[in-house]
């Protein structure tokens, strides 16, 4: 066996031990979101093999950060034709769940709402599951930019810089209902505003939520008052011409 051979052999063996089955995964980049307890992060492969699935994506992440992060599997995004192929998703503290009544050995910060776990030095928050019952849920603060940073690859071949659209970013627009990911879960809502890298989204029931762009997972209903790429050239066009931009738009959209 030649010392090729020995070596691709240790590494199967290595990944194998990890629970890995993909070699040529990286963390490219990431994008840390605004409640510091996740981030959108970019994970590169080999164009030369198959699109990493889901479980692979759940593998890699899990021995990458040794169970300290997880994937939200519902927000990967393929980016197979990209200049440097990769998958774009949200990773996010992984988080303990209990029953409510299991609450022996925590100490009460806010009544009902927030306790203390003094032997794992967490929080446990009450929350809601999507069967309306109370949980108990455990929140550790991670340093969630230095696991990223430790994990990001020496010579990142992919990058958030730039266009935002070059990695598959939805950039939503005043009116969008939305996909988006907050409070450690999925949610959908109407965006209300728009400004630089965020976005105000209501829930339908008016829960407002300010996230990051990146936190954005899928369009579900374009605005349909919301202009064509063109028609919005062509509004920037007629606007010395015509005064203002609302007679420029009102003339493009012929009303």
């Amino acid at each position: 066996m030649s010392i090729v051979d020995k070596i691709a052999d240790r590494l199967v063996s290595k990944a194998a031990v990890a629970g890995l089955d993909r070699l040529d995964l990286s963390i490219q980049d990431y994008t840390v979101l605004a409640d510091a307890h996740s981030a959108r992060i970019l994970i590169g492969f080999d164009r030369r093999q198959a699109c990493p699935t889901i479980a692979s994506l759940e593998r890699f992440v899990q021995a990458k950060f040794d169970g300290r992060l997880h994937v939200e599997a519902s927000t990967a995004l393929w980016h197979k034709d990209a200049q440097s192929p990769c998958v774009s998703v949200i990773v996010a503290t992984a988080r303990k769940t209990r029953e409510f009544y299991d609450r022996k050995g925590l100490v009460p910060v806010i009544a009902n709402t927030l306790y203390l776990d003094q032997t794992i030095n967490a929080n446990w928050e009450v929350k809601t599951n999507d069967a309306g019952k109370k949980i108990l849920v455990c929140v550790r603060d991670e340093d969630v930019p230095g696991l990223l940073q430790s994990a990001k690859a020496k010579y990142a071949t992919a990058s958030f810089t730039g266009s935002q659209t070059a990695v598959g970013f939805i950039l939503p627009e005043k009116g969008d209902f939305v996909e988006f990911f907050a409070d450690g879960g999925l949610r959908q809502g109407q965006v209300n505003k728009v400004k630089d890298n965020e976005a105000s989204i209501v829930e339908e029931d008016g829960t407002t939520h300010l996230v990051d762009i990146p936190s954005i997972t899928r369009m579900l209903k374009k605005n349909a008052k919301s202009l064509t790429k063109q028609q919005e050239q062509l509004v920037q066009a007629l606007i010395p011409t015509m005064g203002s931009r609302e007679l420029a738009e009102k003339l493009v959209r012929g009303n």
